[in-house]
């Protein structure tokens, strides 16, 4: 006789979120790695007016997109591979249609540096200043890529 399995409301898939890593800095760069890219100028325009600051030049790291699980604290790494950067996130639920509150934490170095609650919104990005590397500055960008309805 067999036992049927409770299905897990915690892990059903609520939606789905994008993290990009950038490295912003006045300095002349060399040894970012081969996935390095730069930024488009449209990019760059949208990125200062965002974080109000301007640098030299921009460099996109890494990024990475995950589901959203309705129940559970998730992760994303935007530099693939690498632990030396992770933001965790956990959804505390919806604002209106298109918005989702999360509790959300920035670790460095398996160090929590970070912690706020904001609102993402479908298709909108969330510019998150980051801290300072190798005489620049990194920033985390998320976007909420999409979200299911109830």
């Amino acid at each position: 006789m067999g036992c049927a399995l409770a299905k897990d409301p915690g892990k059903e898939k609520i939606g789905t979120l994008k993290a990009q890593l950038i490295y912003a800095t006045d300095e002349d760069v060399e040894d970012l790695g081969e996935s390095r890219k730069g930024l488009s100028d449209a990019e760059k325009k949208v990125l200062e007016e965002s974080i109000r600051k301007k640098f030299k030049t921009y460099w996109m790291l890494g990024e990475d997109q995950t589901k959203i699980l309705r129940g559970y604290e998730n992760w994303t790494s935007p530099m693939r591979g690498s632990e030396e950067l992770m933001v965790s996130f956990e959804p505390k639920g919806r604002e209106g249609k298109d918005g989702l509150r999360l509790d959300l934490e920035l670790w460095q170095s398996k160090r929590k540096v970070l912690k706020a609650d904001p609102v993402l919104r479908k298709g909108k990005h969330l510019y998150i200043v980051g801290p300072k590397w190798r005489g620049g500055q990194l920033i985390i960008v998320l976007e909420l890529v999409d979200l299911l309805k109830e």
